[in-house]
């Protein structure tokens, strides 16, 4: 069907709101956050010694296309995030054009601008343009190949010699630059062959198919020769060439892919079935022969990609899947014909919105996935960001609704004139556009950002920039990514044992010293006098002397902790600081005073002092527990503590490191105090209302801590007070 008037005016718009789009979900605070993936490090580490002229910081020496990028914007806005990311954003901005100028080679306008809107809400896009492990230059060239083959290969009626010599330069440009950025199975034969075979189905322009085969068939046999050089890096594969791995199956990527492509993955199984559906309008000045062409092409595209990608991760190294445009386009195209054409899609509505809840609780479960879409190594999600995870699955799930609503509509609810109900699809359709804009800009301007605060120590040499310029700097086991890019000219001292600690902490002037936030426990140990700590194992149930004499502590203060995993440590506070240390409230040399006192020995090395308990609970309520100890001798092993809920239902239980695993018994200093606070979380669902009788203990592997004297049940646990849940 032509193209109206209107569409056509609408069309020369289309491409103004792309490059607006993308420059709001990928431009703002580029250089806001630091370095967080240590995959974006290694990165960085390459561009850098590009820039210094040094050998590339990785193993296999090959200097890829995203560090060249990286390594052009540090050199000209400097070393840091903005110079790194800010390239890969623009080239994120050009991908975005690109695959509309790709997909109106083979689809309506509209079809194409949704496909291409998909395309830039896609976490593969999103992170590529915001973090320096990028996908960006790949998915550029094999877009940008796709495009220009198929517009050379079966050009449009209005198709002039200039428009064909462009769409030759960026064929060539999209093989060379994909070969160069993935490897010619990725970047080169996968749309080369999808062209090739949408060619070959349309049963015309043999000539061209010809060609394809032909192009196709002598880059495979250069790939074959340069496979046999094994353990040598080859450019035309793109990788070192080894064994067949056979762990590798066709399933082992599509987990990384679903994240990379979502939500739009959910909309493919259907979207390729009416792809391929000959009824289904594609280009505006389709004949038969190209209809097949058009439908068969983008199905082709994905299949391929995703089949070399599959290829290259068993035959040359993990790789990740560069499908996101594939897979938009054909949402694109799926959504543009519900508009243009209602039929009967209920059972696909309903389909659509479940695999969308079901995509999102997966995000709810596995965040770190997700923000790890476009690396092969998986982050560590702080468990503090755990609100962010619930929000992205209720957007995740309002998109699944409101499109799965507006596909079923038309059928649900038929309108004899149609016109109320096309309307109301269509501002369905596109309130689920709207969603995923928002959950995209979540995203980008919250849940990255707050991951980047807990996991690069950018902020952590901020604050200590901003509490005391002039300080020592020193480090123990403080292995975060990216510290050097934010030392501003400081150096600091690798302090390497706790002994070394503690001399540095005893300067005259004020200093600093980064750790890990889990190796607290042992330098509060070590401040107070105590040894270095023995490795975790088992008691052997003897009966430890008392402690001897200890030396003074040594004051230390914490200044920042608001990094999940690393910490600042100071040995004074400066005017208006407080010490944030948060064993200060669980370890003390005072004696505490329990709600219910008792008295409780195991194995002369812990004194149980009492409890304080809730004496009722709502039913799904938290029921908080406090235990306190006072510590008698070297408890010499990492027990942890169980919680035993017995009632009506099936027991809960509390197994846990003491101190929400910030303070393991091996780190606990004679004389001490110490209370373990705990939350147990029973399920509204399965927990009945009654009265649960909590017991308590502490093991290490199969074996309990004896009880020496006080009250027992005769198994090594002590009884505490009943909980009545209402």
């Amino acid at each position: 069907m032509p193209l109206s008037d209107d569409e056509r005016r609408s069309a020369r718009r289309y491409p103004l709101y792309l490059i607006a789009l993308g420059a709001i979900l990928y431009l703002p605070r580029l250089g806001g956050f630091g370095f967080w993936d240590p995959s974006e490090v290694r990165v960085a580490d390459a561009a850098r010694s590009i820039v210094d002229a040094k050998a590339p910081a990785l193993a296999s020496q090959h200097v890829t296309t995203a560090q060249q990028l990286v390594a052009v914007g540090f050199r000209a806005l400097g070393i840091g995030e903005l110079g790194g990311r800010l390239p890969l954003a623009l080239a994120s901005l050009l991908i975005l054009l690109v695959a509309y100028w790709a997909a109106r080679a083979i689809l309506r306008p509209r079809a194409a601008l949704i496909g291409s809107l998909a395309l830039a809400t896609t976490p593969a896009m999103l992170l590529g343009a915001r973090q320096l492990t990028s996908q960006a230059p790949l998915l550029l060239a094999t877009t940008l190949a796709l495009g220009g083959l198929a517009r050379l290969a079966w050009p449009t009626a209005h198709s002039g010699m200039g428009e064909r010599l462009v769409a030759a330069l960026a064929a060539l440009a999209g093989l060379a630059l994909g070969i160069a950025s993935g490897g010619a199975l990725l970047g080169g034969l996968a749309p080369l062959l999808a062209v090739a075979i949408a060619v070959g189905v349309s049963n015309r322009r043999r000539a061209v198919a010809l060609l394809m085969w032909a192009a196709s068939t002598a880059m495979a046999v250069g790939m074959a020769l340069a496979y046999r050089k094994r353990g040598i890096y080859s450019p035309l594969l793109g990788g070192i060439p080894r064994a067949p791995q056979f762990q590798t199956v066709v399933t082992t990527i599509i987990r990384p892919l679903g994240f990379s492509a979502l939500p739009w993955l959910a909309l493919t199984p259907f979207a390729v079935l009416r792809a391929i559906d000959a009824s289904q309008p594609t280009h505006e000045d389709d004949e038969e022969e190209r209809g097949r062409f058009a439908r068969a092409l983008l199905p082709t595209w994905l299949g391929l990609t995703y089949l070399a990608a599959t290829l290259h991760n068993a035959i040359l190294g993990d790789v990740l899947v560069p499908a996101a445009p594939a897979i938009a386009l054909l949402a694109g195209a799926y959504i543009d014909g519900a508009l243009r054409a209602p039929g009967l899609r209920r059972f696909e509505g309903v389909a659509i919105a479940t695999i969308a809840v079901v995509l999102g609780h997966d995000v709810l479960l596995a965040t770190e996935a997700l923000v790890s879409a476009n690396s092969i190594e998986v982050i560590r999600w702080p468990v503090q960001l755990y609100v962010c995870a619930q929000v992205l699955f209720g957007l995740l799930t309002l998109f699944g609704v409101l499109l799965g609503c507006g596909l079923a509509l038309p059928e649900v609810w038929p309108n004899p004139e149609g016109a109320s109900t096309a309307r109301l699809q269509q501002r369905l359709i596109l309130g689920a556009l709207a969603v995923q804009v928002l959950f995209t800009l979540s995203l980008a301007q919250w849940v990255i950002p707050a991951a980047s605060k807990h996991l690069s120590p950018k902020d952590l040499y901020g604050k200590t920039k901003q509490l005391d310029p002039n300080a020592p700097l020193g480090q123990y086991r403080f292995n975060a990514s990216g510290a050097a890019y934010y030392m501003g000219g400081r150096t600091a001292v690798a302090l390497n044992t706790y002994a070394e600690v503690m001399d540095f902490l005893k300067r005259p002037e004020r200093v600093f010293v980064f750790v890990g936030s889990e190796e607290l426990a042992g330098i509060d140990q070590a401040t107070r006098g105590g040894s270095r700590p023995t490795a975790p194992g088992p008691s052997d149930g003897a009966t430890t002397a008392a402690a001897a004499p200890r030396p003074p502590s040594i004051g230390y203060v914490v200044v920042d902790d608001s990094n999940s995993h690393f910490l600042i440590l100071s040995n004074r506070l400066g005017a208006k600081e407080t010490d944030l240390n948060p064993l200060r409230r669980f370890v003390s040399e005072t004696a505490p005073t329990p709600q219910t006192p008792m008295n409780v020995n195991f194995e002369d090395k812990l004194a149980f002092l009492g409890y304080e308990l809730p004496a009722s609970a709502r039913r799904g309520e938290d029921v908080r527990v406090r235990l306190f100890f006072k510590v008698l001798a070297p408890v010499g092993a990492s027990y942890k503590v169980f919680l035993h809920f017995d009632g009506p239902g099936a027991r809960i239980n509390g197994d846990h490191i003491p101190l929400d695993g910030r303070f393991s018994t091996q780190f606990w200093t004679p004389g001490t105090y110490v209370t373990d606070e705990y939350l147990l979380k029973p399920d509204r669902a399965t927990q009945p209302t009654g009265v649960h009788q909590l017991y308590f203990g502490l093991f290490s592997g199969d074996k309990r801590m004896k009880v020496k004297d006080g009250a027992s049940d005769g198994d090594n646990r002590v009884r505490l007070g009943a909980v009545r849940v209402q």
